[in-house]
């Protein structure tokens, strides 16, 4: 994957303004700027081959590596998490993936991971994010996250159109993925709710943040509508 940092919690001011310049140009400007005049691997360049991009906590790093191991070759921009490189990705003709999962599992796996996070930006940020890409999603390649883990078939006739007929005779080896993913996990943090897999603490801790969620009237319509955006998007 990408090569990464340690990882540093983002202060809520952060986020906040993430949210707001993601879904504009001025995000990837200011990342050329960030990186001393040149663009990270994992914003989509010329010689991208694919992008996938989703909501934060929805399988990028499985998909990531699973693409890996069907072609070891292959140049993926990923990990932005922004509009700003969706639409970069549809401006260079680039085959773009999208991820989803369903907003309250998706959320609660954010709030876990960033703990300045409030409940209201995350749902906002994630109708935001799939308001966008349901403008877009004729050009798109959209997964549901929950298929992608448990139906090999539905992942390989979504990812057929990549690589063409090859991906039939190809086997996936989710242990070798997972192993992957701890590893990732460990060279960046040392915190167990960062994995990118399922643990007895983050079970735990996914638990206390849905029921902010759910507690908070707020939050309600909020959730609602999110709900209602991914069931228009994985309607197939």
């Amino acid at each position: 994957m990408q090569k990464k940092n340690k990882l540093s919690e983002p202060s809520y001011l952060r986020l906040l303004l993430r949210s707001f310049l993601s879904s504009s140009k001025i995000y990837i400007y200011l990342t050329y700027l960030k990186n001393k005049f040149n663009l990270p691997e994992n914003i989509t360049h010329n010689d991208t081959d694919i992008v996938v991009e989703g909501y934060p906590r929805t399988g990028n790093s499985y998909l990531y590596l699973l693409i890996k191991q069907i072609n070891p070759k292959i140049k993926i921009s990923s990990h932005t998490h922004t509009i700003a490189n969706v639409k970069l990705g549809i401006s260079l003709k680039k085959k773009v993936i999208i991820l989803i999962r369903p907003p309250l599992e998706s959320c609660v796996s954010r709030l876990v991971f960033q703990k300045n996070l409030t409940t209201i930006l995350a749902l906002k940020d994630y109708f935001i994010f799939y308001s966008h890409i349901q403008k877009k999603q004729k050009e798109l390649i959209i997964i549901n996250s929950d298929k992608m883990f448990s139906d090999n078939i539905y992942l390989i006739n979504k990812l057929k159109g990549i690589f063409g007929k090859e991906i039939f005779n190809i086997s996936i080896d989710q242990n070798k993925i997972f192993s992957d993913l701890k590893k990732e996990n460990d060279l960046v943090s040392s915190r167990e709710e960062t994995l990118g897999y399922p643990s007895i603490k983050k079970n735990e801790l996914k638990k206390i943040n849905e029921k902010r969620i759910l507690s908070d009237k707020k939050c309600h319509i909020l959730l609602k509508n999110c709900q209602l955006l991914y069931d228009q998007l994985i309607y197939e």
